[in-house]
């Protein structure tokens, strides 16, 4: 029941087709997890997110498209993600949506303030009644630095 509470929190209206929803569904999911700097660094599939995924996560919090960021040196760590205009970042990239079949995808992720801080994983996602749900239960890290 906790589960499913949840999941139904990180969840976003979908077609069994549409892998936007469910790449807005992992985002929406990853964004409410704790993050230590304010603003956020976005790509999908080594891209900015496209202009209708933008629309849809303007109310997640506040984010920029990874091209309105970059990595400098840093004297406490090796480097640190800024924005363009000087806000300290974090990045978070997402891979593409991999569909087995048409209720259940995986998505790729990795989030980093910096080289040498963050971590990766993979996110398990189900269409139950129209919607895409992120399962934590089932979040895979792959990676901790």
């Amino acid at each position: 029941m906790i589960a499913f509470a949840l999941t139904a929190f990180f969840a976003t209206a979908a077609t069994p087709d549409s892998r936007t929803d469910a790449t807005q569904a992992a985002i929406a999911s990853l964004l409410h997890r704790a993050r230590s700097s304010p603003v956020i660094c976005l790509s999908v599939d080594g891209n900015d997110p496209d202009p209708a995924l933008s629309t849809r996560l303007r109310d997640l919090g506040p984010w920029l498209p990874a091209s309105s960021c970059r990595v400098l040196p840093a004297e406490h760590r090796s480097t640190i993600v800024q924005t363009t205009d000087g806000r300290e970042a974090e990045f978070l990239s997402l891979g593409p949506v991999v569909q087995p079949d048409e209720t259940h995808a995986t998505i790729k992720y990795a989030w980093s303030a910096g080289k040498w801080t963050g971590h990766g994983g993979t996110l398990d996602l189900e269409l139950f009644e129209g919607v895409w749900r992120v399962d934590p239960s089932r979040h895979r890290y792959e990676w901790v630095e």
